[in-house]
């Protein structure tokens, strides 16, 4: 390591310019999407139904609205706004949410992604804000603070100012920070990357403090940056960041022959993951029993990146479109891509560059003699993460040999490449700006690089729409995939989508006509600018540059748009209401989709009916729980109910409706896009009158209630005739039988004839007490999800809860008068909490006791 490494401190003046730039940066990102009365949202809600028909009758709603944005942006509504509205009322009732009874008729929560352990969430508590009208803020003090670490890394490593502040620019504005837009878990889990890198590269510097002080404190900083990373809920980048940070730490003890600080930093790691307990706990019970796939290496090829992507370096939306309103790809990407990757990838999976100047002094990194060693290692990962996000060989064999990185999609290895691609453009820029030689060759670079992007944007500015589509049929006829068809055939196809042909002119004449003008500005600054000058301007190019690409993604609307539910569904909003102020299992609701054409996911998402506060049986989840997808799937085998691996999203047949099932569900309400429900005389249409005809909301008249008493049960422990016999059983057996699968659990073998009075009087998202009241012996069924993490006590002593019919739980009572109480908080539950309460407090005391001491 070279004699000054890590000893440059910025000036407080240097320290303020980066804060100021980075909030320009960013606000310049949201615009007016930071303002608390404003949500930020990847499209406006009314792409849902039925809120899209009664803006249409209201006149609230233009065809204009409906074309902004990113429609595959749309995670957004089927996870943080439901999440953090939960957060923040659970935090303001002074309680962190473990489970959430909302989400699939009751879901662990922690699981969910929902970061639940992150400091951020204060802001959900403190600010007198629906949360819809704060992910603006936040993600503003994400991005910020993202670009001000990325700065200080780059500064003590040597960078000067100007490069460092190109730097944050790269770090903060790059697309794939941008496209992490409304995916807030991902950058949670990134924000202590850089902090941790440079915690790091202190420990090594040739000036640094040696006292136990210091050393403790940089103990108790890598502690906190790794505890929340991995507390973030989104364990690839976090993965990700740790990775990199081990590659640095190596990096710097070989380079300074002192391997000491190793040990300091392996106890900070150690203690950063007691701290991440309380998350990663449940997520590892959760990942236990789920029914989301494991993923073999043959899985995650299709979904690799092409090496074609590289040319989304120069031309960033030359595949996607950041504001990618329909589910169409582009005729560039048909044409250069497999029809896998063109149908399926999309803007937030698939984009990565840092910007045209970026990308051009990459490799001048190398030529920094004094930081050769830190560019060959960021290069090496740069190399690394695109590599791997192709999901080939060599690659795609080394992802087997490293823990954790088929977890799933390996395109989240852009990340890796997005941050080194940080380090090498401030390394590069600064090298660029000190030699004329390599600033002439930079200059030809892009007067190159202008010329052919030109050359590119001719047909979409020169051809008529006729002349326009057979171009591009005449190349798309030339793919193998489209063997058999005619010119013709495929001019019909395109015309079929009004969309199509304005859609890709605009496309194509924007990424090729943006990228030539950038790099006419980077030639002429080259030409005409030098030193800290000529990389302030490049800096300046570059937010230029990447502000335009990618604002589409960002559509911001009054808050009261998203807070507001459609009317449709007030009388199971009323009906919850009322359930809660008395403390009373919540009504549940349910989609019903139309078989064949319809509206299908538009039909108000799961999470989103969550959001409004409806205890929906249906759910996005993450991690969902293996009994979930196959009780549904068994419900209704053959539709598309179950996404095999993210939860389930609705009823597909009416005739569901019917079976026994879903009165054990306790469904009372339903949303449907047809008029016609099972004919049995149970189901009554309750739509308000300012309903849309073809949407109905429909309520039973008689539904199960969610505790129930039985002296029946039967034990069959495989899953498979378990749920077969659920779904042969009528009505009448199962109200007096309950199917357990503990072959331990006591016998209850009586005549069918219940004699019992079963109350819920407390109904909680973490506790559920009832009193029973039976002449003989049985089971207290309460139709809530099973999981570990629930105990109860009958009488005040402690019982077993046992899995009952596949789904729910069930506890055995003796004759005579109960309470039962049913309570989340296990000690798998609870014991992580206090433990990573105290490795945190513990982190904190070592931070703030040693941190005078540190240089």
């Amino acid at each position: 390591m070279h004699e000054g490494f890590f000893t440059t401190r910025p000036a407080r003046r240097e320290r303020w310019q980066a804060i100021l730039l980075a909030c320009v940066c960013s606000l310049a990102f949201l615009r007016e999407a930071v303002l608390p009365t404003q949500a930020l949202l990847p499209f406006v809600p009314e792409h849902y139904e039925p809120l899209q028909s009664e803006a249409r009758a209201a006149g609230r709603l233009t065809e204009a609205d409906l074309e902004l944005g990113n429609v595959t942006m749309g995670d957004k509504y089927n996870q943080s706004l439901a999440w953090d509205r939960v957060l923040q009322d659970r935090l303001r009732d002074g309680e962190i949410p473990l489970w959430c009874r909302e989400l699939g008729g009751g879901s662990p929560f922690v699981p969910q992604m929902a970061q639940v352990y992150q400091p951020w969430n204060l802001l959900l508590a403190a600010l007198p804000i629906p949360s819809a009208g704060i992910y603006g803020i936040w993600f503003f003090l994400h991005q910020a603070l993202f670009g001000v670490f990325a700065w200080h890394f780059l500064r003590r490593l040597g960078v000067g100012q100007a490069a460092a502040c190109f730097g944050l620019v790269v770090a903060e504005l790059g697309l794939w920070t941008q496209a992490r837009i409304h995916h807030n878990v991902i950058v949670t889990a990134a924000l202590p990357l850089f902090p941790l890198l440079t915690v790091i590269g202190g420990a090594f510097a040739a000036d640094r403090t040696r006292t136990l002080r210091a050393t403790l404190a940089r103990v108790g900083l890598v502690a906190l940056c790794l505890g929340l990373s991995w507390s973030s809920g989104f364990a690839p980048v976090s993965l990700q960041a740790t990775w990199i940070a081990g590659a640095f730490a190596i990096l710097c003890a070989c380079r300074s022959r002192d391997a000491r600080p190793l040990l300091g930093l392996g106890i900070g790691v150690a203690l950063g993951v007691v701290i991440s307990l309380a998350q990663m706990v449940p997520v590892l019970i959760a990942a236990q029993d789920t029914s989301r796939p494991v993923y073999r290496s043959a899985d995650l090829v299709p979904f690799g990146l092409h090496p074609r992507h590289l040319w989304s370096l120069i031309w960033p939306d030359l595949y996607h479109v950041a504001d990618q309103i329909h589910h169409v790809p582009g005729w560039i990407a048909l044409e250069a891509l497999p029809t896998n990757v063109s149908a399926t990838f999309n803007w937030p999976e698939s984009v990565f560059a840092p910007g045209l100047a970026a990308v051009f002094v990459l490799p001048l990194a190398l030529a920094v003699r004094a930081h050769r060693a830190i560019a060959l290692l960021f290069g090496g990962l740069l190399v690394l993460g695109f590599g791997l996000a192709t999901a080939r060989a060599p690659f795609l064999q080394l992802s087997e040999l490293l823990p954790g990185a088929q977890a799933g999609d390996l395109r989240r290895f852009l990340f890796t490449f997005a941050m080194a691609a940080t380090v090498l453009a401030a390394l590069g820029v600064e090298r660029l700006a000190a030699s004329r030689p390599l600033r002439i060759a930079f200059a030809i670079v892009s007067i190159a690089v202008a010329i052919a992007s030109a050359i590119q944007a001719l047909p979409a500015l020169s051809l008529d729409d006729h002349a326009f589509r057979t171009y591009w049929a005449e190349r798309l006829l030339m793919r193998e995939e489209a063997a058999g068809l005619t010119l013709d055939q495929i001019r019909d196809a395109m015309l079929a989508r009004p969309f199509e042909t304005p859609d890709n002119r605009a496309a194509q004449a924007m990424c090729f006509l943006r990228t030539a003008l950038v790099a006419l500005l980077a030639a002429a600054a080259a030409f005409g600018l030098r030193g800290a000058r000529l990389v302030v301007t490049l800096a300046a190019i570059t937010a230029v540059e990447l502000l335009v690409t990618g604002a589409g993604t960002i559509v911001a609307v009054p808050t009261a748009r998203v807070t507001t539910p459609p009317a449709t569904i007030g009388p199971a909003l009323d009906a919850t209401r009322r359930a809660r102020e008395v403390n009373a299992p919540l009504p549940r609701f349910a989609r019903l989709f139309r078989d064949g054409e319809g509206i299908e996911m538009q039909l108000l998402p799961v999470n989103l009916a969550a959001y409004h506060g409806l205890e929906d049986v249906f759910a996005y989840d993450p991690l969902p729980p293996r009994r979930l997808e196959e009780f549904f799937d068994a419900l209704e085998p053959g539709t598309p109910i179950v996404t095999r691996g993210a939860g389930v999203r609705g009823f597909y047949r009416a005739a569901s409706l019917a079976s026994p099932l879903v009165d054990l569900l306790g469904v009372r309400y339903v949303l449907a896009e047809r008029h016609e429900l099972p004919d049995d005389g149970r189901w009554i249409d309750v739509s308000p009158s300012t309903a849309p005809e073809r949407i109905r909301l429909w309520e039973r008249t008689d539904p199960w209630p969610r505790a129930t008493f039985v002296d029946r049960c039967v034990v069959v422990p495989p899953v498979a005739e378990r749920l077969h016999r659920l779904t042969s059983s009528d009505a009448a057996s199962l109200r007096t039988t309950v199917v357990l699968e503990d072959a331990g659990a006591p016998a209850a073998d009586g005549d069918g004839v219940v004699n019992a009075t079963v109350a819920v009087v407390e109904h909680r998202d973490e506790r559920v007490v009832v009193r029973i009241t039976t002449d003989e012996p049985g089971y207290l069924r309460l139709a809530d999800p099973f999981d570990p993490g629930w105990t109860a006590t009958l009488d005040g002593a402690r019982t077993t809860v046992f899995a009952a019919d596949h789904r729910f739980r069930a506890v055995h009572v003796p004759p005579g008068e109960h309470e039962v109480v049913f309570a989340y908080d296990a000690a798998n539950v609870r014991a992580p909490q206090w433990i990573a309460a105290a490795a945190f407090l513990i982190a904190i005391a070592l931070t703030v006791a040693g941190r005078g001491k540190m240089r």
